[in-house]
């Protein structure tokens, strides 16, 4: 007994020490990856594409319709850089597992649309996730946006920019 309790007891440190170590390597931002949330899209719904700038921050952003696009020539707020797929599980992630999803997701689609990587760029970047009604419909979409603000002010298109 005393052998699986001190078994349980390592094996416990182990997946914490895991953790941290992931948490280190993982560059999420300080204060985590900026997110909002969309809801159930109706059917035959036209939502924002990759390389739409929005009119909105990207945390207010709604992806769920081409309302919000403007001319990226046009101050904005944001801009989609991406779309990411959250893997279906059993239940909606809480917050820490969908920070981490998008702080990755959306870093590799920053990569490939600014041509800089997260830690050298100075672009602010998020994603927003479906909200619980979304999920239960089944979207596990995320749009991975770049606020707008920090290149150029709102004004061009971060796209192949490097910055």
């Amino acid at each position: 007994m005393a052998a699986a309790i001190g078994g349980a007891v390592i094996g416990g440190v182990a997946a914490l020490a895991a953790l941290i170590v992931i948490g280190l390597l993982v560059d999420i931002p300080a204060d985590g990856p900026v997110r909002g949330t969309y809801p159930s899209l109706d059917e035959g719904t036209d939502p924002a594409a990759v390389g739409d700038c929005l009119s909105s921050r990207l945390s207010l952003a709604d992806v769920t319709t081409t309302e919000e696009v403007v001319p990226c020539r046009d101050r904005h707020e944001s801009e989609v850089i991406g779309l990411a797929t959250i893997p279906d599980v059993s239940g909606r992630p809480g917050d820490e597992a969908l920070d981490l999803f998008v702080s990755e997701a959306c870093g590799l689609h920053l990569r490939s649309y600014v041509g800089s990587s997260p830690d050298s760029t100075g672009l602010d970047y998020g994603g927003v996730v479906p909200d619980a009604g979304a999920w239960r419909s089944g979207d596990r979409r995320v749009w991975c946006l770049v606020d707008g603000r920090d290149y150029q002010d709102g004004i061009g298109s971060a796209r192949d920019s490097d910055a």
